[in-house]
């Protein structure tokens, strides 16, 4: 716009030129635009990865650490392995990595896990601890005449050993009516 308010009026500049420039205008703006984007995406993934893990806190796992080695001359050798296994007591983000910490002091990566173990319970204490993640999250059930129904779940409680789900208008489901589950 500069540009156009200050040109020569005897020599003005030509369409095709000017349209050449606000075209290369949009294309910068709009690789800046999805730079940004990018960036943002990238760090919505970095805080996404902590979140995938900490279902594994409590859960025992067995890890294998290959070290590589090398002699003096820089020629390499054969590698130590280290396995072990422990249970998870807390992650760490670091950066591009997730830090497992270990209730024997360990701490290993999310790439050295060979095996998570499901240390299911069924008592219903746990029932209900494992349920209970789902306050909060907005759900798709389906009712008796088979109509999906999306709504916020606002408690879960046990009847007759069985886990149900108080819906915000108070009704109450079983988890084999949910069929999609999503984070608010």
């Amino acid at each position: 716009m500069v540009q156009l308010q200050n040109q020569d009026p005897l020599n003005p500049m030509e369409d095709k030129e000017f349209i050449a420039q606000m075209a290369q205008f949009t294309s910068l703006e709009q690789m800046t635009k999805m730079a940004s984007s990018f960036d943002k995406f990238i760090e919505f993934q970095k805080s996404n990865t902590l979140s995938s893990y900490v279902g594994w806190i409590g859960k025992n796992v067995e890890y294998e650490i290959i070290t590589k080695n090398e002699d003096e001359e820089g020629n390499e050798l054969d590698p130590t392995i280290e396995t072990g296994s422990g249970k998870i007591e807390s992650i760490a983000n670091k950066g591009d990595i997730i830090e497992l910490h270990l209730n024997n002091g360990k701490v290993i990566y999310q790439d050295e896990i060979t095996k998570v173990q499901n240390q299911y319970d069924s008592s219903d204490e746990n029932q209900l601890t494992i349920a209970s993640q789902m306050i909060g999250k907005l759900i798709t059930w389906v009712n008796e005449d088979e109509e999906p129904i999306e709504t916020t779940v606002q408690s879960v409680q046990m009847k007759n050993g069985k886990v149900q789900y108080e819906l915000e208008d108070g009704t109450l489901i079983s988890g084999n009516q949910i069929i999609k589950v999503t984070k608010q």
